[in-house]
């Protein structure tokens, strides 16, 4: 479990992290502090939570490795 911490990147994970806490903070802004918040939507909450994340990440790494262009 721990060489698998070690593998990610750290930078791409901050990045994953704070866009995954903007989206946190404007789903709590947008149901009003979560009052219009509807409990039967919980599972395609964590998923969206979990996809932004993972698409975040993954596309953070992308943009970090060097392209063929850098390279002629």
């Amino acid at each position: 479990m721990i060489r698998f911490f070690k593998d990610l990147n750290g930078k791409a994970v901050i990045v994953s992290t704070g866009v995954t806490l903007i989206l946190l903070f404007f789903i709590f802004l947008g149901s009003r502090d979560l009052q219009n918040f509807d409990a039967a939507l919980i599972t395609y909450f964590f998923g969206t939570i979990f996809a932004v994340f993972g698409i975040t990440y993954r596309y953070a790494v992308w943009v970090a490795t060097p392209t063929y262009l850098d390279v002629l």
